[in-house]
């Protein structure tokens, strides 16, 4: 999906810009500080970065940005993702998709692969030895060789921390052995169960009201079925009473059949009193058993877990390691066997993602050759230096006859630049990503190296969304749309907007980036020129 719509509401400077975008090359254009950088904060917004409250406009309760991801080629706005996030000056974030509320970290996995971001600092990234494995990476898409291979690390790591601790242990064997025995003496002399606690609880507070239960247990037995008015008695008596005068009318007949349901109802309660009153007073519950067997229980929680369960996974536990200890040089010699045939596999994930890796970086030297070439660089040779497997570092040389050295030492600012977009081209084109915004990525560049980072913006605009912020006139005029950022005071408040140009603005656009504050008839024509020959130059991209 691509961007389509983006709103930003007293977000920094920008009281309110609401912009529709297209497919294509996109370029976006301002003086320095006119909040260019803002578009791509509101953009990472969206994307679920984190924001400070900073960002909220002067004066304002909260800060909102909203933007409409629609279909790769603009056809399907009823399948829009509309993504809104508010914030406010308490810190706190509000985010919904399509309507419906999620967390920050939702968003951020849900809008992933929406949308790249490259800046000036992967200009630094890419000098940095550490980032160039990940670039690599992504670029093969190994990440089931990856993966394999961390399995195996993983698996491999975990015996070696048993067999390391099992030697360790083999000091500390027979005091470990004493401890644990001890413990496991104490849990299997209790014998907790599962649900005991909670019922002995129930039992103690039977047994601490034992009188008063027996002595309401009698009282209750007594008015339904001992005394001589009980009332079992008289519900017989009135039941026999409807019996003798059946004969007379058959209206009766309900309320005889009522009260012979009461009467084997209350004689069932009365039996079932009654067995109560003799269990308790004849068994009743012993409470120094219970509370002894409580505070046994209270014991063992304190000392090996909260709940009934976790002693008796605890007991498991030391069962467990008392035969590791028992047996702990047969153990020993299983585990060595199982260490090997471990760093076996992991020895051949090893080599399988290293020839993955050494493949890649074949293709990977041949293909950033040809954008570099491209890119006015045609002497320059890239070399991918392995350290070993899961090491390596890009090394570079500008000039014939020299050996590739680490970037850091070798580029310029603009070799740089044009390194750095060869690079990202190259990812682009593997990834699946549709939409890449590139902020000022041609610092250090002019003349044709600026031409020809212009051509390729505008040859991968014709398979993605591309973005790109800019200060060069040979890179603006070769977009398919170009944005003008502008910064205004207005009422003693500095507010910045946002405008596509047409074919007019363009050129007066152009011309002041060419030209700066004065612009004469001849920067018009230049830049009239300029978008003239971009036009042509497109058509043979």
């Amino acid at each position: 999906m691509m961007l389509r719509h983006l709103k930003l509401e007293n977000v920094a400077v920008i009281e309110k810009i609401e912009v529709e975008f297209d497919n294509g090359f996109n370029c976006l254009t301002g003086e320095t500080a006119a909040g260019k950088s803002i578009i791509i904060d509101g953009i990472n917004m969206v994307l679920g970065a984190r924001t400070s409250k900073d960002i909220i406009r002067t004066d304002c309760e909260k800060a909102i940005v909203e933007a409409v991801f629609i279909d790769n080629n603009f056809q399907s706005e009823d399948k829009a993702l509309i993504i809104r996030r508010e914030i406010f000056t308490d810190g706190h974030n509000l985010c919904k998709i399509n309507g419906e509320f999620t967390s920050l970290t939702q968003l951020k996995e849900q809008t992933e692969n929406l949308i790249n971001i490259h800046g000036q600092h992967d200009n630094q990234s890419f000098m940095n030895p550490g980032k160039h494995i990940e670039i690599l990476d992504t670029f093969a898409k190994n990440e089931i060789e990856k993966n394999e291979y961390k399995e195996a690390l993983a698996s491999y790591n975990t015996i070696s921390r048993q067999i390391s601790d099992l030697e360790s242990a083999k000091q500390e064997k027979f005091l470990r052995l004493d401890t644990l025995k001890l413990q496991l003496e104490e849990i299997e002399g209790i014998n907790p169960q599962v649900g005991e606690d909670e019922a002995l609880e129930i039992k103690r507070e039977t047994a601490s009201n034992i009188d008063k239960i027996i002595s309401n247990l009698s009282s209750s037995y007594n008015l339904l079925y001992q005394d001589d008015n009980a009332a079992l008695d008289k519900i017989s008596a009135a039941y026999h009473d409807l019996e003798n005068i059946m004969c007379f009318n058959p209206d009766f007949e309900n309320a005889k059949y009522q009260l012979e349901i009461y009467k084997n109802e209350v004689s069932e309660i009365s039996h079932e009193i009654g067995a109560l009153l003799d269990k308790y007073s004849q068994d009743a519950p012993n409470l120094d058993g219970i509370e002894e067997r409580l505070h046994n229980l209270f014991t063992l929680k304190r000392k090996y877990g909260v709940e009934i369960s976790d002693i008796l996974n605890y007991r498991d536990n030391i069962k467990n390691e008392i035969n590791l200890l028992e047996n702990s040089e047969e153990s020993l010699e299983e585990l060595k066997k199982e260490q090997n045939i471990k760093k076996e596999i992991l020895d051949q994930k090893i080599e399988k993602l290293f020839e993955t890796r050494k493949k890649t970086a074949d293709i990977l030297k041949e293909n950033i050759a040809k954008e570099l070439a491209y890119l006015q660089m045609p002497k320059t040779t890239f070399d991918v230096d392995f350290k070993n497997f899961d090491n390596l570092e890009f090394l570079i040389s500008t000039n014939i006859g020299e050996a590739p050295k680490p970037l850091a030492k070798i580029a310029s600012g603009g070799e740089l630049s044009r390194i750095s977009l060869a690079i990202m081209s190259i990812l682009a084109a593997s990834e699946d990503t549709p939409t890449m915004i590139f902020d000022e990525i041609d610092t250090g560049i002019s003349g044709r190296a600026a031409q020809a980072v212009a051509e390729k913006l505008a040859r991968i605009g014709k398979e993605k969304q591309i973005f790109a912020i800019t200060h060069l006139a040979q890179i603006a005029s070769m977009a398919d749309n170009h944005y003008r950022i502008i910064k205004e005071i207005i009422e003693s408040k500095t507010v910045s907007t946002l405008e596509k140009l047409d074919d007019k603005g363009r050129t007066a656009e152009l011309a002041r980036i060419i030209g700066g504050a004065k612009i004469t008839d001849i920067t018009l024509q230049h830049a009239k020129e300029m978008l003239e020959l971009a036009k042509k130059q497109k058509e043979l991209i």
